[in-house]
């Protein structure tokens, strides 16, 4: 089979399985929510939420801690830009280092030569008047530095000339705060302006998610398997210290700064919950933050290069079902959905089949990510890239990515001696079985990539893969 007619496949394969009469019980009532936090986590880079109604804190300044706070901290603070959005940064190095949330630049550009992301920064500068006003050039900023779970990105500014103003800063406080101590935060909501100042006290510590409320009233609420399964969800969470306050945040704040009355950075703020609109229960007073601590560890080691962008190799998907593709009662691959109507994010492959899972024909069951041992994924969404574990050492050590979305392979990332380098494609094709060093591998994934229905597949890209598209952003 040529190249050309496996690239023509792979860009249908994940309509076709998740529609096909090999996906093992293929009805609603049969799919399992994903037991795999990034999984369920990742489906935030694909899938817009309903639109956001942010409020603006209207409750009048307490004690005049904001209004001596701002003039030292909105200097330091910048606008963190993406083309789908906006969030907000700090300044913490007079060389232009710059951290905010991984969330806020999760979906920054990818620049296809060095594949690292970026994204432009706002700077602003106080007026006599005692308010910022904003510089509308944006500065190039390139992603050095990010962790998902802690929900931290650090940033560094290029292209600023060596002459130019010393940049302000945000200095860490020596001390976490205490609760009940006052607190400021300052960011570019929504619903507000830029560089939009408030002021609360510190109301609580706690470890993300597994101390929030709303998880430990569910766990409480239910007893054998689902809390056993509430319990391993957790366990397998990122977990993160993170700080409660009574300022009002709004999306477009992430990656702000929150500091004591001296101007001393406490934390980075992160989420709001959600308001009970039913029982008439404004959530919206309280905020996160991520904890001072845990910014101190994350800027303890400072990269000297800006980091590749490695995706992960688990599709973005909240539902998940096994598929027999060559029909030998065996399961060898595992689709991800993205809900429950079957619009494919991802599909997975145990092409050696050594997977424990001890499941029957046709069987449905709940598979952790321990469980299954795949050597190759294929992802539609966020975009459309390809996974290789080459040697079948249970380690990724081959991407490639169709940055542009136009069915062939833009860039290859080679894990190369545990370090990720960039290289040129070898091949156009997102499927290319000759990658794999075991001839067995390559033989095998030839075999399922050709077991799957011929009636699906079309030389044009389907209509539906078309409207998943429309649907990947974020909202913030």
């Amino acid at each position: 089979m040529t190249d050309q007619r496996l690239n023509c496949i792979a860009t249908t394969a994940l309509l076709t399985i998740a529609c096909s009469a090999n996906l093992s019980s293929a009805q609603e009532s049969n799919l399992q929510l994903v037991n795999d936090w990034s999984s369920i986590s990742a489906l935030t880079q694909l899938v817009r939420t309903e639109d956001w109604k942010p409020r603006t804190n209207m409750d009048r300044l307490r004690g005049g801690e904001a209004a001596s706070v701002y003039p030292k901290i909105a200097p330091a603070t910048v606008v963190v830009r993406t083309d789908t959005g906006h969030g907000t940064g700090f300044l913490v190095d007079a060389d232009g280092w710059i951290v905010t949330n991984h969330h806020v630049i999760a979906d920054a550009v990818i620049d296809p030569e060095t594949v690292t992301q970026r994204v432009q920064i706002h700077l602003g500068r106080l007026a006599d008047n005692g308010f910022m006003r904003v510089n509308d050039k944006g500065i190039e900023a390139v992603v050095y530095k990010s962790s998902e779970g802690k929900d931290l990105a650090l940033l560094k500014l290029v292209g600023r000339r060596e002459d130019a103003e010393r940049l302000p800063t945000i200095q860490l406080a020596a001390n976490p705060p205490l609760a009940g101590s006052p607190c400021v935060v300052i960011g570019h909501p929504a619903a507000g302006m830029l560089w939009t100042v408030r002021e609360g006290v510190v109301s609580g510590v706690g470890s993300w998610p597994s101390d929030m409320i709303d998880v430990v009233m569910q766990r409480l609420a239910v007893v054998g398997r689902d809390r056993e399964r509430i319990d391993r969800i957790c366990k397998e969470a990122p977990q993160r210290q993170v700080l409660i306050s009574s300022c009002g945040l709004n999306p477009g704040d992430s990656g702000g700064p929150i500091v004591n009355e001296r101007a001393e950075l406490i934390g980075v703020s992160f989420a709001i919950p959600s308001s009970d609109q039913r029982n008439g229960v404004d959530l919206a007073k309280f905020s996160y933050h991520v904890h001072l601590d845990e910014v101190r560890a994350f800027l303890q080691d400072k990269p000297e290069a800006p980091a590749i962008y490695i995706p992960t190799a688990w599709p973005a998907g909240l539902y998940s079902a096994l598929a027999d593709i060559d029909d030998d009662g065996r399961p060898d691959a595992m689709v991800f959905m993205a809900d429950k109507q079957g619009s494919p994010a991802g599909i997975v492959f145990d092409l050696d089949q050594d997977s424990q899972l001890g499941l029957k024909r046709g069987a449905i069951g709940e598979v952790n990510k321990e469980d299954w041992d795949f050597e190759f994924a294929l992802h539609h969404l966020p975009a459309p890239r390809a996974f290789y574990d080459t040697d079948n050492d249970a380690e990724i050590d081959l991407v490639l990515i169709d940055g542009d979305n136009d069915g062939e392979t833009d860039r290859e990332l080679r894990l190369d001696e545990g370090i990720w380098k960039v290289a040129a494609p070898m091949s156009k094709s997102l499927i290319d079985p000759k990658r794999f060093t075991d001839r067995e591998l390559s033989k095998r994934l030839s075999e399922l990539v050709t077991a799957l229905p011929k009636q699906s597949f079309d030389e044009k890209k389907p209509s539906g893969l078309n409207k998943l598209n429309s649907t990947d952003g974020r909202t913030r």
